[in-house]
């Protein structure tokens, strides 16, 4: 499994991008690896006619297309992004599977860290809880809360010796 972060081939210098993802793309080829994506967005933003653009974007699209088309059967590609809504439309329609994820509302956060706190003792339980995050922030945000609170817990009962 090769796992990229595109933000990390994105090149200055005209060109050498798409040489990035090509060599990417000939090595999950050779190796018939599953081809991990990161931050799609970087290099898959819509194709625009706009006059300011300066037409490295679209000829990056328009590599990645071709690279995409010519993938075998046997490596899968996986792409993921929080901005699909930006991504060029032929490149989306190039995926058998799109995957949407949304945020979990205010109970299904209450759920999750219910069930996140229910092996800690009643003490600890009553952490603030955070909202309008995905359930990984959540369980981040949530054990370090409980770790803070139980290191000032025992910072509290330390009795100081002579």
């Amino acid at each position: 499994m090769h796992i990229i972060n595109l933000s990390t081939i994105v090149s200055s210098r005209i060109g050498e991008t798409s040489q990035n993802l090509k060599m990417i793309f000939d090595k999950a080829k050779m190796e018939n690896g599953v081809l991990f994506l990161d931050e799609f967005d970087q290099i898959g933003k819509a194709r625009s006619n706009n006059e300011r653009d300066v037409g490295e974007m679209r000829r990056l699209v328009n590599t990645l297309i071709q690279l995409i088309d010519y993938l075998p059967e046997r490596s899968l590609l996986i792409a993921a992004t929080n901005q699909i809504e930006i991504i060029d439309k032929a490149l989306i329609r190039r995926f058998q599977c799109v995957v949407r994820y949304r945020m979990p509302n205010n109970k299904e956060l209450d759920n999750y860290y219910d069930t996140l706190l229910s092996r800690f003792p009643e003490d600890l339980k009553r952490i603030r809880r955070k909202y309008k995050v995905s359930y990984a922030e959540a369980k981040d945000y949530a054990y370090t809360a409980l770790k803070s609170l139980i290191i000032t817990n025992s910072q509290n009962k330390i009795i100081p010796t002579e």
